[in-house]
């Protein structure tokens, strides 16, 4: 159980190499070289993990053995079990919330994740990464699960997946192991849109939050963004993010925002009369002898409102160049595996029709992927390219930062120009601002791995799509490939895919349930009381009649003498105007 955890607390002390042994056993961090140091935090990572591996694995079994003394002392139902949660948290010191929340973690990951599970402590999974596999599998079953954790588990091993890389594969893992109800969960969730605000009146802000497609969700930001960097661009002094919101409002509301300079604000105008012909005030004050008659002899009743129409689907138009990728295989219908949407993630093979059927003019791009290991070796467009075909090609084929995996912002050289580099499609990298930056660094060396031939006629291209090396000043190497044109969690792997679930059954439980359903109730035999309690009950139920009948009649009589009230005061308010009206004929 804990050799791993053993291996790795002695790694942590040998990080010195044998040069630094003081007399208190513990290692001073000052003592050590930046080379020592990572070394350290590395195998800390790594400890930490494992530790918390171990962890899981006794919650899972001190879990059990609660519900097992329970069992043995005949508590069933909801007592059983009940105290688990209660004396985890008190031995953690958190809230008993707080620890079901860590068995039921532990349960599920030990029991569904048990191949990522065994990766923790290797360096190659954290425990944030297993969380938030966790959140993407929660809709499959127990042996949808396991093969999706076993197809991650092989993902991790052979690439480099950060969190938020392993989201995005977990997700299209899970798209591809159930494509019937992903479909169906995916139209379902993109019928159910809406905007909601949230306020914080301490702070004096609030959030609009809208619930969108996908692709309007990214034609919004995209479209915000685009603008408000060209505001930005041309002179205006506000940030990026100010420029952004500005513009939301404007576009929503139809008003400019104009500089505010602190000066008072006019008083909204007075209240005018309303104009002659406007219908009747319905809620008049009887009262006011100068208001009019509601309900002069020439008025007549409005017309009754014709039958709503039906509510028409209403979709954004927009002009799409489609960078939606789609394996051949899906594309001649052989599967139905999932597609990605650059900037967004996989998506189910309807939600793409969905996008291209309703977009208004569309531009296709043919996007040629490794057989091996998906990655992107050439591409072909239909539209037009002008300058930065190029540039877009390392966009597609990197999708996000090689260093960082954020947003890619320049596609850089990785030989210099000034030392010999080529301005070409195996000599550019996708890279964030920052490592943009810091590639200038002295001590930081980028080259390229040159791929190993396989030999099937695609050795010319691999070296379009090259595995970058980064060499940092502390003398560690990480080789970053590109990743799958379709997105993390699309590479071919030997874990197959579970079996479809059996469809025969299901409609054998369906058809089993309706006819339960609709077969008619047994009737049960009413148990009589007794006569004295029969005789209450009826005593009760004709004095509660007599009651009820008395409250009817009293409320009947109080109607009627506020109707009379309410007429008598309209018929005086009604003489009062004509006897005004006959003495100013005027």
């Amino acid at each position: 159980m804990f050799e791993r955890a053993v291996e790795l607390l002695d790694e942590v002390l040998g990080c010195d190499g044998g040069t630094v042994v003081p007399a208190s056993g513990s290692l001073p961090s000052p003592a050590l070289s930046p080379a020592q140091l990572i070394d350290r935090i590395t195998a800390t990572e790594k400890l930490m993990n494992a530790l918390q591996a171990e962890q899981a694995r006794d919650l899972l079994a001190f879990a059990a053995a609660r519900d097992a003394a329970d069992r043995e002392l005949g508590l069933t139902g909801s007592l059983q079990g009940r105290t688990a949660s209660i004396e985890v948290g008190l031995a953690l010191g958190v809230a008993p919330v707080t620890a079901a929340c860590r068995i039921t973690t532990a349960v599920s990951a030990v029991t569904h994740h048990a191949a990522l599970v065994a990766l923790l402590g290797t360096g190659r999974l954290s425990m944030g990464g297993l969380r938030v596999v966790l959140r993407a599998t929660e809709v499959l079953e127990s042996d949808q699960c396991r093969t999706v954790a076993a197809q991650l588990a092989e993902d991790a091993t052979m690439d480099r997946l950060t969190p938020g890389m392993l989201e995005r594969a977990a997700t299209r893992r899970v798209l591809a192991v159930d494509p019937v109800a992903a479909a169906s969960r995916a139209a379902a969730a993109r019928r159910n849109r809406r905007v909601s605000v949230f306020h914080h009146p301490v702070e004096g802000i609030g959030v609009v939050w809208a619930r969108l497609r996908a692709e309007e969700a990214l034609a919004v930001h995209t479209s915000l963004d685009s603008r408000a960097r060209c505001l930005r661009a041309d002179g205006d002094e506000r940030s990026i993010t100010d420029l952004m919101c500005d513009l939301l409002v404007e576009d929503v509301t139809g008003r400019r925002i104009h500089p505010h300079d602190g000066s008072p604000q006019l008083p909204p105008a007075a209240m005018s009369p309303p104009p002659p012909g406007s219908p009747p005030d319905r809620d008049p004050d009887l009262w006011d002898l100068g208001c009019p008659d509601p309900y002069p002899d020439d008025w007549e009743p409005p017309a009754a409102p014709s039958a709503a129409p039906p509510p028409v689907s209403r979709r954004m138009p927009m002009k799409v160049e489609v960078q939606v990728v789609i394996s051949a295989a899906t594309l001649l219908g052989l599967d139905e595996q999932p597609a990605l949407l650059r900037c967004y993630g996989a998506i189910p093979l309807n939600v793409v029709h969905d996008i291209v059927d309703s977009a208004a003019s569309t531009t296709l791009r043919g996007l040629f992927c490794d057989p091996v290991d998906g990655r992107l070796l050439a591409m072909d467009s239909t539209a037009r390219c002008f300058a930065g075909g190029l540039r877009q090609f390392g966009i597609y084929r990197d999708q996000r930062c090689r260093l960082s995996g954020g947003r890619i912002v320049d596609v850089d050289h990785i030989d210099e120009v000034h030392d010999g580099g080529p301005t070409s499609a195996g000599n550019g990298q996708g890279l964030a601002k920052n490592p943009h930056v810091i590639k200038d660094h002295p001590d930081i060396h980028v080259s390229v791995v040159t791929p190993q031939p396989v030999g099937d006629g695609f050795d010319k291209l691999r070296a379009n799509a090259p595995t970058v090396a980064w060499t940092m000043p502390t003398g560690h190497t990480y080789p970053l490939p590109p990743p799958p044109t379709l997105g993390e969690g699309s590479r071919p792997t030997t874990i197959a895919a579970s079996a479809p679930r059996d469809t025969q059954a299901a409609d054998a439980r369906l058809r089993d349930l309706r006819r339960r359903f609709e077969q008619p109730p047994t009737r049960t035999p009413k148990r009589r009381r007794p006569f004295v309690v029969r005789q209450e009950q009826r005593r009760y139920q004709r004095t509660q009649g007599r009651y009820d009948r008395q409250d009817t009649r009293e409320d009947t009589a109080l109607r009627r003498d506020a109707d009379q009230i309410h007429r008598r005061h309209a018929r005086q308010a009604r003489d009062r105007r004509r006897q005004r009206r006959q003495r100013h004929p005027a």
